[in-house]
């Protein structure tokens, strides 16, 4: 869902969006804005929001932070 946040906050053009709804929506079977972002197409969307070079890079870049002592919360 936070891949996608910023594009559903536009459409909602100048309400706000609380997690409460944004939680209900994906759980409901309209979806989160589109039936596509739903709970139950986890795993469909999974490759979407997670492909595996974009995994790849931020355990490479973790391994490397964490031999220099530091904490792996930094973006990629």
């Amino acid at each position: 869902m936070g891949t996608f946040i910023t594009e559903w906050r536009q459409l909602l053009s100048g309400s706000e969006l609380r997690l409460s709804q944004l939680l209900s929506m994906y759980y409901s079977e309209d979806g989160a804005f589109d039936p596509q972002y739903r709970a139950c197409q986890r795993k469909d969307l999974y490759s979407l929001v997670a492909p595996n070079d974009r995994l790849q890079e931020q355990v490479r870049h973790c391994s490397v932070w964490s031999l220099k002592g530091e904490i792996c919360t930094k973006n990629v």
